[in-house]
């Protein structure tokens, strides 16, 4: 039995179990990344947030039977960001009881590769989009292999939320929707070059939290949501309709999940801009991810980890 948290720009998650098999899963959002954008830094009542949630992480996984040497922790775009996360690592070891990995943006897409696939068929030609806070990382390549290529593109839906679209009370409209999808076309460079996915799997808060929206969900159903398809003209609606609700309209409709009601209307552009990018139809959602590759045995990371030779 192993654990694995993942500190990402807005969640911090948990998994606990084995290689294909978790047993506990649980997020909490923190909101590391907020602020991010203006001052650069890590707040101090998000560092406490953080350490908190490390901490209670840290003894669920005990309560569970994990051994302490067989938890691992990661950090992914946040820490490649905030100007103070030398600060915020020393006190999240402190409550992890164990060091803290920093990821680069490759190695978080090739992780989440493994931890997102294993409902698709070996073999099959797949992409994993993985969108956080921070950062969007895309990985393709056969089903059952490693990815033949991995990117990750410093954008992220608290990033995305905060330089174009703050949230308030009122409806964004469509101007605002017009900026987030040019703000996203601008920075999708990097995936060009993408053969069109037989299977595109998306990955993270915002798809799980919108494929609850559109499944109609009062609370949050792992069952329910794993699995689902948003094609192209899905995603496109609810971004439409996402732009026209205002904060309290948003929050009632993401009722499963309304801590994240702020950013799902930049993370659905995000993720249907990506999709488009791709050339694939629909997003398979999945909630898997990267804690979950994490549950391997530590010298499975380095090789999930690694670029192929």
């Amino acid at each position: 039995m192993r654990a694995a948290i993942d500190i990402g720009t807005n969640s911090i998650l948990l998994a606990v179990g084995e290689p294909g098999r978790a047993v506990l899963d649980l997020s909490r959002v923190v909101g590391l990344g907020r602020g991010l954008a203006a001052t650069g830094r890590i707040a101090p009542d998000r560092i406490a947030a953080g350490e908190a949630a490390i901490r209670a992480y840290r003894e669920a996984a005990r309560g569970a039977g994990v051994p302490p040497d067989h938890l691992a922790v990661v950090a992914t775009a946040i820490a490649r960001r905030a100007a103070n996360w030398a600060e915020a690592a020393r006190r999240f070891e402190a409550a992890a009881g164990v060091p803290v990995r920093v990821l680069s943006g490759e190695e978080e897409a090739r992780l989440t590769w493994h931890g997102a696939l294993g409902d698709v068929e070996d073999g099959v030609e797949a992409a994993v989009v993985d969108l956080g806070g921070g950062s969007v990382e895309v990985a393709a390549g056969r089903a059952g292999a490693p990815p033949e290529r991995a990117v990750s593109v410093p954008l992220g839906a608290v990033t995305l939320t905060e330089s174009v679209a703050p949230p308030d009370e009122g409806a964004a409209g469509p101007a605002v929707l017009a900026r987030l999808r040019e703000a996203v076309r601008r920075r999708l460079g990097d995936l060009s070059g993408f053969d069109p996915p037989a299977v595109a799997v998306g990955v993270g808060g915002t798809i799980t939290t919108l494929a609850a929206m559109h499944l109609g969900l009062d609370r949050w159903s792992a069952e329910r949501v794993h699995g689902l398809l948003l094609d192209g003209p899905t995603l496109d609606a609810w971004a439409e309709r996402l732009a026209g609700m205002t904060r309290d309209e948003r929050r009632r409709a993401a009722r499963a999940s309304p801590e994240r009601a702020d950013l799902v209307l930049a993370g659905t552009v995000i993720l249907d801009e990506v999709r488009r990018a791709l050339g694939a139809p629909a997003l398979r959602v999945s909630t898997g991810g990267l804690r979950h590759a994490l549950l391997a045995p530590p010298d499975r990371h380095a090789q999930f980890a690694a670029p192929p030779p």
